[in-house]
């Protein structure tokens, strides 16, 4: 159970209480009988919305394919990548990786669902409490007898046995106790009663049972604790205990008893008040004298029929259960990406040519490699629309993953940006080390002091972490302004945040990281699949990172040499990721192309192999760009 699911909980119950309490206002003329029941059953719809969730066939199997990837993507520490080419597996050296997986940024959402838990629990333990008590005091009372209890009992409609009596002295006035096995316990001095007294008592309290009250106050409190934190939930169980309880005095009316006589009788039984919480009450002050006016009012005491019972609850029922299927991007326009993966999606006429290498050559790769599976994404560098996409093993641009140092030009950006960096400033590396508290995290290589073109060219985690540390929450700003996901809160000075800074701790969806790069392709502008265009860093920056991503393919220190185009120039960056398979990873490499005019951005990656992204994805963009550019 996650965050997400409880706060969409939350909002579909609003929607469901919303609608139950505004059809009891409509009903406002209707029965007593008939509104409880719409409460009722609006309570019990509300409850029952997880339930309906779960077996949405559609909710199954979006729950299933999250749970999948959460399981298979899970954020771990960074990877280093490797100096130059030579390297083609994972090393198995404990220095080269950073093998210990890393814990979640403060999470935020894990407290706010901690705090919703324990509010739950609270509510339920209350409810949980004042059903023993009820028990208790049902077992702890004396078995009586009640003229009138049979041909009341029947009068109502009851079937079988009717509920027993008990005589306590632990109350002053009738109550029903009980849920599934109700018992009418009755105060000591109800032995004085009238014949007159004990009719109205048990034509109430019988009322109660006929209508399964004890089972409907054990739905509001499951609501009430599921949505807690949900005024509608509190306003639709009060105003349930009410209409229940002039539902039962209808009752008491529709049996013949005379308005003014059934008031008198309500007056003097109210000296006392129920002692258990889970308890049903003739006399309970909430509301007393709202119900005693109420006795004179000339509005229908019809009970609700059968028939408008099962409407009402069906069509509640359906409408929660709809509520439950919803998703917030439900129905929402998808982008051209949500076409289907293997065929081209081109902003102009499509290329079947290159679509057929794009699959060749992709596959091609993730047999060499040994991958599980891969991905291509080709975008226009200049409009941000979609050029082709293709994929295998089942993988999707649109799953959001962890993409690893591919990230880390964004950190580089936003360290620009905030001004706690130039081009020219130094880090040292520490020579490949840094620990934070009993977590490590490791380069491929020991390293020194190094420029940022440096950090980025042999992919240091170690100096972009440490850059890294001023920006605290500035960091997730900048990441969403090229519209990437990021917590709110990003403490760089821990290990989580490191990882983050260092390409981990979020997942991102390919496709999405893809047109992040369209900003460094156009000094600063990202252009979204869309068309949309929107600065998001200034030229100066755009122009710095721009530089900084020649140096990892074109110098020799450089982790991307392999995406080189002869006769072209090409910028990006290498990305390596931990999959939850030991020694296996996510390779990839975003590349722009050509370099000083750009005409795309491409991204590819294969999954499941034991090579870093300089092996397994640089060389595959290599011929892939080679491809598009003769297009």
């Amino acid at each position: 159970m996650s965050i997400v699911f409880i706060i969409l909980t939350i909002a579909r119950g609003a929607f469901v209480l919303a609608l139950g309490l505004l059809l009891v206002r409509l009903l406002a003329r209707s029965s007593a009988a008939l509104r409880s029941l719409v409460l009722a059953a609006t309570l019990l719809a509300t409850a029952a919305l997880p339930v309906f969730h779960l077996l949405a066939p559609s909710s199954v199997t979006h729950r299933l394919s999250s749970a999948a990837r959460e399981l298979v993507r899970a954020p771990v520490a960074p990877v280093a990548e490797p100096e130059g080419l030579a390297v083609t597996s994972a090393p198995t050296n404990a220095e080269g990786t950073a093998t210990t997986h890393a814990p979640r940024s403060i999470a935020w959402g894990a407290i706010a669902l901690a705090a919703w838990a324990l509010g739950a629990l609270g509510i339920g333990a209350r409810a949980a409490v004042g059903a023993l008590r009820a028990r208790r005091l049902v077992r702890r009372g004396a078995p009586g007898t009640a003229p009138m209890l049979l041909a009341t009992w029947y009068a109502l409609g009851g079937r079988g046995e009717p509920p027993p009596i008990i005589v306590s002295d632990e109350l002053e006035a009738p109550i029903v106790a009980g849920t599934f096995a109700p018992a009418v316990v009755v105060p000591t001095r109800s032995k004085h009663w009238t014949n007159e007294r004990w009719r109205v008592v048990l034509l109430h309290e019988l009322a109660h049972v006929r209508r399964r009250d004890g089972l409907t106050q054990l739905f509001a409190h499951l609501a009430c604790a599921l949505h807690w934190i949900n005024p509608l939930v509190w306003i639709a169980a009060r105003q349930l205990r009410a209409e229940r309880e002039h539902a039962a005095d209808d009752a008491v009316l529709r049996a013949g008893t005379r308005a003014s006589t059934y008031a008198e009788h309500l007056v003097e039984i109210a000296a006392g008040q129920p002692v258990a919480f889970a308890a049903l009450a003739m006399a309970e002050p909430s509301r007393f004298e709202a119900r005693v006016v109420a006795l004179f009012d000339d509005r229908s005491r019809r009970a609700a029929g059968a028939r408008t019972a099962s409407l009402v609850c069906a069509g509640l029922g359906a409408i929660a259960a709809l509520s439950a299927c919803m998703s917030p991007d439900a129905g929402a326009a998808r982008p051209a990406a949500a076409a289907p993966m293997g065929s081209p999606v081109a902003m102009g006429a499509n290329d079947p040519a290159f679509q057929a290498t794009l699959e060749a050559e992709l596959g091609r790769s993730v047999t060499d490699f040994k991958g599980t599976g891969g991905l291509v994404v080709v975008l226009d560098a200049k409009t941000g629309g979609i050029v082709a996409l293709a994929s295998r093993g089942g993988l999707d641009v649109r799953t959001p993953r962890v993409n690893g140092s591919t990230m880390k030009p964004f950190t580089v950006a936003a360290a620009l940006e905030a001004g706690i960096a130039t081009p020219a400033t130094t880090i040292d590396c520490d020579q490949g080390t840094r620990m934070y508290g009993d977590k490590k995290m490791s380069d491929s290589a020991a390293h020194g002091v190094l420029d940022l073109g440096e950090i980025l060219a042999v992919s240091s985690n170690v100096c972009t972490a440490k850059l890294a540390e001023p920006l605290g929450d500035r960091l997730g700003e900048a990441l969403r302004r090229f519209h990437l996901p990021a917590p709110e809160h990003i403490d760089t000075r821990t290990f989580a945040g490191a990882t983050l800074a260092a390409g981990e701790g979020s997942l991102t969806t390919p496709l999405a990281l893809a047109s992040a790069y369209t900003a460094f392709a156009n000094e600063g502008v990202y252009r979204g699949l869309d068309g949309h265009a929107e600065r998001v860093m200034s030229v100066g920056t755009a122009q710095a990172v721009h530089a900084m991503l020649d140096r990892v393919v074109n110098t020799a220190a450089g982790t991307g040499q392999a995406a080189a185009v002869a006769g072209v120039r090409v910028i990006g960056k290498t990305g390596t990721a931990e999959t939850s398979v030991p020694e296996r990873y996510y390779a990839s490499f975003i590349g722009i192309v050509p370099a000083d005019a750009p005409r795309y951005v491409i991204l590819v990656g294969v999954d499941g192999t034991t090579s870093y992204g300089g092996a397994a994805a640089a060389p595959l963009f290599a011929k892939l760009a080679t491809a598009a550019l003769a297009r």
